[in-house]
């Protein structure tokens, strides 16, 4: 989002020999540049989707062999575990609920709205469209030039 109003270009960068419509306009491109930069979707935490066929049978070698102890939460098809002290997570995936294809990583971001219409804008693949889900996270599936299925996710505040 790009001010309606940039403001003026500081007296101090006026440079000697550069004419004052010339420092107004690139002063008026890096003030876009900074507010292009600050539209563009930041990843808060990052998380691994772990394929499990069974959640179940797989837990006690996360919660107690890796110390995973506290289950955030289980829903049959995905579980996640953390540690509190650490922040150490770790998210078990049978098979997606509802997408058509299972997610590598989960990218948590404040803005998940914008963040699918920049995918869109830089013309990456939707595998799942953005979609508030009915266990509370609003999210979609994005395809990474590599291949790879991203989740991008909020949670409900």
């Amino acid at each position: 989002m790009v001010p309606a109003k940039l403001g003026r270009a500081p007296a101090e960068a006026a440079i000697p020999g550069v004419r004052e419509q010339t420092r107004r306009s690139v002063w008026t491109i890096i003030m876009h540049v900074r507010c292009r930069q600050e539209d563009r979707m930041r990843a808060r935490r990052i998380m691994a989707n772990l394929r499990a066929a069974d959640i179940e049978a797989a837990r006690s070698f996360y919660t107690d062999y890796l110390g995973l102890r506290t289950e955030a939460f289980n829903l049959g098809w995905v579980a996640r575990y953390t540690t509190p002290d650490t922040g150490a997570n770790v998210q078990l995936v049978t098979r997606d609920a509802v997408a058509p294809e299972d997610p590598v990583i989960s990218v948590h971001t404040d803005d998940v709205d914008n963040a699918y219409e920049e995918a869109k804008r830089l013309g990456y693949e939707i595998v799942h469209p953005i979609t508030t889900e009915s266990w509370g996270v609003r999210r979609f599936f994005v395809r990474a030039p590599d291949g790879n299925v991203i989740n991008i996710v909020r949670h409900r505040d």
